[in-house]
């Protein structure tokens, strides 16, 4: 059989076609950040002086709120996901990617260049733990799902190399 062989995590199609995505683990996680990213988002737009109290003084208060607002979208993305049990390939990379970059800012800042308060180090210990839970989950499900060759159609080309003969 010549052609071209696609190689397709069986499993992963399933929870995805399916919406079933996030049953066991996933869904939990993805709501238990969404919810502490929503919290934290928030937090400096409904209160700015106990923000402030907690994590120290601000130069710009506009840069936080921003912040704020973007935490806040990431944890409201994560807590639909989770709620709707459709924790597609892109939320978990959402989730993690903002776990990962929010941690090395974190404990770059806070620990190396000692330029944010050191309570930034408890949340950046926080975030790296998302950010490998994420990435068990992901090295779990790579592991348990099976994984299946699905064959070309036998040398004969397709889509756009097709209508160019």
């Amino acid at each position: 059989m010549r052609g071209v062989a696609i190689l397709v995590d069986v499993r992963a199609v399933r929870e995805i076609e399916g919406g079933e995505a996030g049953r066991r683990w996933e869904r939990p996680l993805a709501l238990g950040q969404g919810a502490f990213y929503a919290a934290t988002g928030a937090w400096p737009l409904v209160h700015m002086p106990s923000f402030v109290a907690v994590t120290g003084p601000k130069l710009e208060p506009w840069l936080v709120r921003t912040v704020g607002v973007l935490v806040g979208t990431i944890g409201g993305t994560l807590l639909s996901a989770g709620a709707r049990r459709r924790i597609t390939p892109e939320v978990r990379w959402l989730a993690l990617a903002s776990a990962a970059g929010i941690a090395a800012i974190e404990l770059w800042y806070a620990g190396r260049r000692r330029r944010i308060a050191p309570v930034y180090l408890l949340d950046g210990a926080g975030e790296l733990a998302l950010a490998a839970a994420w990435v068990a989950l992901g090295a779990r499900r790579r592991v348990r799902g099976g994984v299946a060759r699905v064959g070309g159609g036998g040398g004969r080309p397709h889509g756009r190399e097709e209508e160019a003969r």
